[in-house]
């Protein structure tokens, strides 16, 4: 039985403004991908399920108990075809400073973790790990090129994470 959204959102409400929802960035093949990589997830961890999260949230996925049907956490999932030596090399992963300090916001509002997932390719597959964002106390800002639009625009400040605060899933 699916369950919607609204019937499992805590009793804590944080309605955001039209500036604190996320961009409509995504296209087929990025949700293709994150269904994919929630669904992984799901069977390596039966005790949670996986809700795509409606547009005003902060994070792309609301994470349930599937017991209680309680949402637990909220999540985000990334596919890089980077591998993890790359992104060590460059100084960590990039997310935007924006989506940052939404997230950070959110997880203050409902006193819940918001989790980013990576899914970084190696030499046979994929490796994967996760990151509670809580962890991340004085965060390194840096400019980051996106590549969206090929010119000057493309870039925004960052958080860059270190992957030694990345913990891997096995």
């Amino acid at each position: 039985m699916m369950v919607m959204m609204q019937q499992v959102v805590p009793a804590v409400s944080v309605q955001p403004s039209r500036l604190e929802r996320r961009p409509i960035y995504e296209n087929a093949y990025t949700k293709k991908d994150e269904v994919r990589f929630a669904n992984f997830f799901q069977h390596k961890y039966p005790h949670w399920k996986f809700e795509k999260a409606p547009k005003s949230y902060a994070a792309d996925w609301a994470m349930l108990d599937s017991e209680t049907q309680q949402v637990k956490a909220f999540g985000e999932f990334k596919h890089r075809n980077y591998s993890l030596l790359e992104l060590e090399r460059w100084g960590g992963y990039n997310i935007s400073l924006q989506k940052f300090e939404r997230m950070r916001q959110w997880t203050k509002g409902y006193s819940l973790p918001i989790y980013l997932f990576l899914e970084l390719k190696k030499e046979q597959g994929f490796s994967y790990y996760w990151l509670d964002l809580a962890c991340i106390q004085s965060p390194k800002i840096v400019w980051w090129k996106v590549n969206w639009r090929g010119d000057w625009q493309d870039c925004e400040p960052a958080v860059q994470i270190p992957m030694s605060l990345f913990k891997e899933l096995r």
